[in-house]
């Protein structure tokens, strides 16, 4: 958070509600936490005496949790519905059409429990008309933070698999994924600043039997001991 003059405002996170007193007429509020600030808004801002604001500061790695919102709702939208407004956080799920809805309760239990996210929906297998809100999601904090990482492919035998399971447990390396055939195959999330050490650490703790590719980059945040990756 950071204080900037108002003028020089316009693109940037309102991190507070602006409050508007109009004696014996109103009192709300103007602009709510989270607004984004327009050039149109800055006279209304001057007008009740806002000559500085205090505005988020944008920092690599750290979502807004307007961003980490619309994260959330791309992951828990079906077919047949949209999204609302952002707002403070919270993004509703509208129903396009009449039908059915259908929860994935297991995938909306394991979001819900994270602690610092939820979605609120309605109760599964019950119809629904064309315009019902049908959910909603919530990030909790104002921010949440993303590092960026690299999704690690690891291909080894079975003599080699309890190592690799060991120097990532180690690390606190996440294990997206696993395959297990005649070889058995890792999906690894590794921070980007680790992955030398990682790759190494393998080679070295498997005699050089272990391969690995790298698949592509991405950003994840840890929540509550949960893993959360995001499409950049």
């Amino acid at each position: 958070m950071k204080e900037i003059r108002t003028q020089d405002a316009v693109g940037h996170i309102l991190c507070h509600d602006i409050t508007q007193i109009i004696k014996d007429q109103k009192k709300g509020v103007l602009f709510k936490k989270g607004h984004i600030v327009r050039e149109e808004d800055i006279p209304a801002l001057l007008s009740v005496g806002k000559e500085h604001l205090f505005v988020w500061e944008k920092k690599e790695g750290i979502l807004h949790e307007n961003e980490a919102a619309e994260t959330l709702y791309k992951i828990s939208a079906g077919e047949h519905m949209h999204g609302s407004d952002i707002k403070e956080g919270k993004i509703e799920l509208i129903a396009d059409c009449d039908g059915v809805l259908k929860i994935r309760r297991d995938a909306l239990l394991k979001v819900n429990s994270l602690g610092e996210m939820m979605i609120a929906s309605r109760h599964g297998d019950f119809p629904i008309r064309k315009g019902d809100k049908i959910a909603g999601t919530r990030i909790i904090p104002l921010v949440i933070e993303k590092k960026k990482g690299i999704s690690l492919k690891v291909t080894t035998d079975y003599t080699g698999i309890g190592k690799i399971q060991y120097i990532a447990g180690e690390r606190q390396i996440p294990i997206l994924d696993s395959e297990y055939t005649d070889k058995v195959v890792l999906k690894l999330l590794v921070p980007d600043a680790e992955t030398e050490a990682v790759q190494k650490a393998i080679t070295e703790g498997t005699n050089g039997r272990a391969g690995m590719e790298k698949k592509k980059e991405l950003y994840f945040a840890k929540v509550n001991g949960e893993v959360l990756t995001f499409e950049d």
